[in-house]
C-alpha cells in the first residue's frame, strides 16, 4: 500500500516539475491568439500519452477562472469523473501556474468522505487535466439559487458534513482558504463534497500566518483583508457566513459594492433575522467574531447545542435540490424533549390557543371570543388614543430599532402628504364620469386630467394599454392574498393615488404613493410590506413568500408587537422613510 502511495506521489511531482518547467517556457507566449473561453478546442476523444488511456469527452459541467469542467469516461472501466480541464495556452502568468500546481500538491494528499477525490491528472501539448470524483447534484450554490432559503434540519445535515471535512483537512495541516457554496458539492447520495483546493495552502507549522489576500469576497475573513496573517480561524469564519446564508438566502456582508462589503466585513456589521433559532443564531455569532482567537475551533463546533437541540437527518432525499424536504412529525421537537412530549403537546395547545385569540385592533369578536381574550389580553392596558397614536408610535419605533444617538427632528409625512391629497381632492373636475373604468392622468405639471376609458386621447392610448395589461396581470396573479372588502359607496369622489417616487435597492424595490402609502417588494424572497397611514390611524399589510395577507393596525403592533420578519422589515423601512424625509425637507 505504500509503494503505491510512493509511486503516484512521485508521478504527481514529475507532472509538477515538469510543468513549472514548461511554464517558463510559456510565458513569452502569453501574446499569442487567445482560445474564445467558453468555448475550449477539445476532441471528442483524451488520451493519456503516458499510460496510454482513452477517456470519452461528455457533457460540459461547468467552468472556472480559466478551467473548464467536463464528464470524461475511462473508456477501458466505464468509470465517469469530472474533468477538470485547464489549457496551457491560457496560463499566461505565474500565480495562475501556482494554482494548479499547489491544487494538485494539496489534494493529492486528501482523502475523506467529505472532499472530493482525486484520482490522478495528465497533460498532452495542448492540455492539463485533473481527473476529479464526479458530483451529479451540483452544489450547494445551486440548491439555494432554487430554494431561496433552506431549514434548520437540513442545515445540521450540511453544515455537519463540512465541518467533518474541514476538521479533516485542519489535521492534515492544510487551509482550505476558499470555502463558500460554490465549492460545496453533492454527490449522487446527497452527501456533502468539498472541493476546489486551488487556494488552499499547507500550515508550515502551529501559529504560522499566511500574509496573502485571497478568496471570494462575500466569504473573506476580516484578518485576510487586513493582511494581519490568517490561519485555520479564516475557514471557520467562511463556515459562518455559509450557514448563514443557508438560512437567511444570502451571505451576511453581501452588499451590491466591493468596497462596501469589505467595509461591512471589517466592522463585523450585518442583520440577524429574528426567525432564525437561538441555538443557530449563537453558533454564528461565535464564527462570525471579529478576532480570530475568538471563534471556536473546529472540533468545538462539531460539540455546539445547535446539532443537538433539533432533528438531525442522516440522509436527505434528491428532491431536496429543488424543493422543502418533509420530514416525520417528530422531527420536529427538539431532542431534550423527546422524553416529555405530552408535557410538550399540552404546552404548545395552550400557546397555539392563546395565538388563535389574537386580533387585530378594529376588527369585531363574537362572545366566545372576548371571553377566550380575556384570559390573554392585560386587562389594566388600554389601547392609545387615536389622535395622539402616530407620534407616540413612532417615538417608540425609533428608539426600539434606531441606535443612532443623532437622530432627524420629527416630520409628520402622513399630515403633509394629507394636505397634497386634500389639494387634489378640492381641484379635481366636478363633473363626474359615468362609466365603470376611469383614467386619471397627471401631467409634467402636476395638472390632473380625467377621461372615460372609452375616451382616452390617441396620445395617452399606448400608456393606457400598457397599465390595462398590468391591470389584468395582477388580477390573475397578485390577488390571492386576501379577501377585499366591499368599500361603502360614497358620493364624494376620490382620486386614484399615483406613484410619487420610486427607487430599488440592493434588497427590494421601494414604491411611495401621492397618499403617503408606502410598499416594498423585497427580492430575496419575493415578501412584500405596505404601510399606510390615515387621519386616525395607520395600517400594516404584510404578504408573506407563500402570497399570504395579513393586515395589522400600527397602534396594535405599538402595543403588542410583530414576527421577527416583520420587525426586520419594518426596520428596513423606517431607514427608507428618514431617507424620503429629507429629500423632502431639502425640497422646501
Amino acid at each position: 500500500m505504500s509503494v503505491k502511495i510512493c509511486h503516484v506521489q512521485d508521478e504527481e511531482t514529475n507532472f509538477i516539475c515538469k510543468l513549472s518547467h514548461r511554464q517558463n517556457q510559456k510565458t513569452n507566449q502569453g501574446m499569442e491568439k487567445k482560445l474564445n473561453n467558453n468555448n475550449i478546442e477539445l476532441s471528442e476523444y483524451i488520451v493519456d500519452p503516458r499510460t496510454k488511456t482513452t477517456y470519452l469527452k461528455g457533457k460540459f459541467l461547468g467552468k472556472g477562472g480559466f478551467a473548464h469542467v467536463h464528464e470524461i469516461t475511462d473508456l477501458t472501466t466505464n468509470k465517469i469523473y469530472a474533468g477538470k480541464i485547464v489549457q496551457k495556452a491560457n496560463l499566461t502568468k505565474s500565480h495562475q501556474t501556482e494554482k494548479i500546481l499547489r491544487e494538485v500538491e494539496v489534494h493529492n494528499l486528501l482523502e475523506h468522505k467529505n472532499i472530493v477525490r482525486f484520482y490522478g491528472c495528465f497533460e498532452d501539448e495542448k492540455h492539463i487535466y485533473i481527473l476529479l470524483e464526479n458530483c451529479p447534484r451540483k452544489s450547494l450554490a445551486h440548491v439555494l439559487k432554487k430554494r431561496k432559503v433552506l431549514t434548520e434540519q437540513e442545515v445540521r445535515y450540511y453544515i455537519h458534513q463540512l465541518v467533518e471535512g474541514v476538521e479533516y483537512i485542519h489535521n492534515c495541516g492544510v487551509i482550505h482558504r476558499d470555502l463558500k457554496l460554490g465549492n460545496l458539492l453533492l454527490s449522487e447520495n446527497m452527501e456533502v463534497k468539498i472541493g476546489d483546493f486551488g487556494l488552499a495552502s499547507h500550515i508550515v507549522k502551529e501559529g504560522y500566518r499566511k500574509r496573502s489576500v485571497c478568496g471570494t469576497p462575500n466569504y473573506i475573513a476580516p484578518e485576510v483583508l487586513s493582511m494581519e496573517g490568517h490561519g485555520k480561524e479564516a475557514d471557520i469564519w467562511a463556515i459562518g457566513c455559509i450557514m448563514y446564508a443557508m438560512l437567511v438566502g444570502h451571505p451576511p456582508f453581501e452588499t451590491t459594492t466591493l468596497n462596501e462589503t469589505y467595509s461591512r466585513i471589517s466592522n463585523n456589521s450585518y442583520c440577524m433575522p429574528m426567525n432564525i433559532s437561538e441555538s443557530a443564531r449563537t453558533l454564528i455569532f461565535r464564527m462570525l467574531k471579529s478576532r480570530p482567537a475568538d471563534r471556536p475551533d473546529i472540533t468545538e463546533i462539531l460539540q455546539d447545542e445547535f446539532f443537538c437541540s433539533g432533528f438531525m437527518p442522516t440522509t436527505l432525499p434528491p428532491s431536496c435540490c429543488s424543493s422543502p424536504p418533509k420530514f416525520p412529525a417528530m422531527g420536529f421537537i427538539p431532542r431534550f424533549c423527546l422524553d416529555e412530549c405530552d408535557s410538550f403537546n399540552q404546552d404548545l395547545k395552550q400557546i397555539t390557543h392563546a395565538v388563535s385569540t389574537l386580533r387585530v385592533h378594529g376588527q369585531s369578536k363574537t362572545g366566545e371570543e372576548q371571553q377566550s381574550a380575556k384570559g390573554f389580553h392585560l386587562t389594566n392596558k388600554k389601547h392609545p388614543k387615536k389622535d395622539d397614536f402616530t407620534s407616540n408610535f413612532r417615538s417608540k419605533l425609533e428608539s426600539f430599532l434606531c441606535s443612532e444617538k443623532n437622530k432627524m427632528k420629527d416630520i409628520n409625512t402622513s399630515e403633509s402628504l394629507y394636505s397634497i391629497l386634500l389639494s387634489c381632492l378640492e381641484n379635481m373636475p366636478k363633473d363626474p364620469v359615468v362609466s365603470k373604468w376611469r383614467v386619471e392622468y397627471y401631467d409634467l405639471s402636476n395638472k390632473l386630467k380625467v377621461y372615460s376609458s372609452s375616451n382616452v386621447p390617441s396620445i395617452l392610448l399606448e400608456k393606457y394599454t400598457l397599465l390595462r395589461y398590468f391591470s389584468q396581470y395582477m388580477e390573475e396573479n397578485l390577488t390571492e392574498g386576501g379577501d377585499i372588502k366591499q368599500l361603502e359607496v360614497t358620493k364624494k369622489k376620490k382620486t386614484i393615488p399615483y406613484m410619487k417616487r420610486w427607487v430599488r435597492t440592493s434588497r427590494a424595490i421601494v414604491m411611495q404613493l401621492n397618499c403617503g402609502t408606502l410598499q416594498m417588494n423585497f427580492f430575496m424572497d419575493h415578501t412584500k410590506l405596505i404601510v399606510s397611514g390615515g387621519k386616525h390611524h395607520g395600517k400594516l399589510t404584510y404578504i408573506n413568500e407563500f402570497r399570504h395577507t395579513s393586515t395589522f393596525s400600527i397602534a396594535d403592533i405599538s402595543q403588542y408587537g410583530c414576527k421577527s420578519d416583520i420587525v426586520c422589515r419594518i426596520q428596513y423601512a423606517l431607514s427608507v422613510l428618514r431617507e424620503f424625509a429629507e429629500l423632502e425637507q431639502d425640497d422646501l
